[in-house]
C-alpha cells in the first residue's frame, strides 16, 4: 500500500511539472536580414517584424521567408518595431500583414512614404506619432478604428481618407496635424475622442456626421482657421467655442434653447446658420445673437419657440418653411 501511495504521489508531481512546463511561453526565434529582425515560434508558420536598425533609410518587409526548413508568413509589425528610425524615408508593407503595433513607426521623422496593404485591419496607438514629414497615407478599408495619438504631430500630413469601415476616432488622433487641410469623416463613425483635432490649424471646414453619438472634450481646440462646421445639435456646447473664426454653422437636429445662442455669442464671426433634420427650434434659441445675418431653416421644422430670434439685430435673411405651424 505504501509503495502505491508513493507511486501515485510521484505521478501527481510529474503531471504538475508537465502542466507548468507546457504553460510556459515558447521561446521566440529570430531571423535577421537587410537590417530587419523577424520573430517567430518555430514551426508556427507566422512571423512578426520585431525590430529595424536605426540606420535604415528604405525598407521592404519580406512577405515570407524560409528558416530551418520551415516557411513563415509575415503577418504583423510589432510594437515599437521602427520607433526612432529617424533616417527612414519610405517603407513597403506586403500583403498578408494584418496588424501594425503601437508606436511601430513613432518618431520616424523623415518618413515621407508608406504603403499599407488592404490586408491590414488594425493600426495601434501612436503608430505614426511625430512622423513630421509624412504627407499622405492610405488607411485600408478593413480598419475599424483610428487609435489614440496615431497621427499626433504629423505636421506634414495634408489630407487623409478615412474609410467607411472606421467606427471610432481615438483621443488626440490628429492632434497638431497643423498641415491638414482636408478631412472627411464617414457616416460609419460613432465616437470621437478627446482633443481629436486639437491644433489642426489648416482645417477650414469639417463635417461631423449625424451617426456620431459621442464626442470627447475639446475636440476642436486650436482649430484657429475653421470657418465652416457641420455638426449634430446635441454637441453644440463649450467643446466648439474655441473656433474663433467660425463663419457658418450647419446643425443637424432640434435646436434647444441655450446651446446655439451661447455658441454664437462666443464666436462673433459666425454670421450664417443652417438647420437640418429638425422638427423644432426652442425658446430663446438664438436670443441676442446680434451678429447673425442669415438663418436657413430646412423643411421638417414645425414649431419655433418664444423669443427664438429676439435681439438678433443684424439678421437680414431668414427662411421659414411652410410646415411651421406654431
Amino acid at each position: 500500500m505504501e509503495n502505491n501511495c508513493k507511486k501515485n504521489i510521484s505521478i501527481r508531481y510529474l503531471l504538475i511539472f508537465l502542466a507548468c512546463f507546457l504553460s510556459l511561453p515558447l521561446r521566440a526565434e529570430e531571423f535577421q536580414i537587410d537590417g530587419i529582425t523577424y520573430s517567430y515560434q518555430k514551426g508556427s508558420g507566422e512571423a512578426s517584424v520585431s525590430k529595424g536598425d536605426k540606420s535604415l533609410s528604405h525598407v521592404n518587409i519580406l512577405p515570407s521567408f524560409l528558416c530551418d526548413g520551415y516557411s513563415y508568413k509575415v503577418t504583423s509589425i510589432g510594437k515599437s518595431a521602427f520607433e526612432g528610425c529617424g533616417d527612414l524615408t519610405s517603407i513597403n508593407i506586403p500583403d498578408g500583414v494584418t496588424s501594425i503595433g503601437n508606436s511601430a513607426f513613432e518618431s520616424c521623422w523623415d518618413l515621407t512614404s508608406i504603403y499599407i496593404p488592404n490586408s491590414v485591419t488594425s493600426i495601434g496607438n501612436s503608430a505614426f506619432l511625430c512622423c513630421f514629414d509624412l504627407t499622405s497615407i492610405n488607411i485600408p478599408d478593413g480598419v475599424t478604428s483610428i487609435g489614440e495619438f496615431v497621427f499626433y504631430g504629423c505636421t506634414g500630413l495634408t489630407s487623409i481618407n478615412i474609410p467607411k469601415s472606421v467606427t471610432s476616432i481615438g483621443k488626440d488622433a490628429f492632434e497638431d496635424c497643423s498641415g491638414l487641410t482636408s478631412l472627411t469623416i464617414p457616416n460609419s463613425v460613432t465616437s470621437i475622442g478627446n482633443f481629436a483635432f486639437n491644433g489642426c490649424r489648416g482645417l477650414t471646414s469639417l463635417t461631423i456626421p449625424n451617426s456620431v453619438t459621442s464626442i470627447g472634450n475639446s475636440p476642436f481646440d486650436g482649430c484657429s482657421n475653421l470657418t465652416s462646421l457641420t455638426i449634430p445639435s446635441r454637441f453644440i456646447d463649450s467643446n466648439i467655442q474655441q473656433c474663433s473664426k467660425l463663419e457658418s454653422l450647419t446643425v443637424y437636429g432640434d435646436v434647444i434653447s441655450s446651446n446655439c445662442s451661447q455658441l454664437i455669442k462666443n464666436n462673433p464671426s459666425l454670421v450664417s446658420v443652417t438647420i437640418e433634420d429638425a422638427t423644432s427650434i426652442g425658446n430663446f434659441a438664438f436670443y441676442g445673437c446680434r451678429d447673425l445675418t442669415s438663418i436657413n431653416i430646412r423643411n421638417g421644422v414645425t414649431s419655433i419657440g418664444n423669443s427664438a430670434f429676439e435681439d438678433c439685430w443684424d439678421l437680414t435673411s431668414i427662411n421659414i418653411p411652410d410646415g411651421v405651424t406654431s
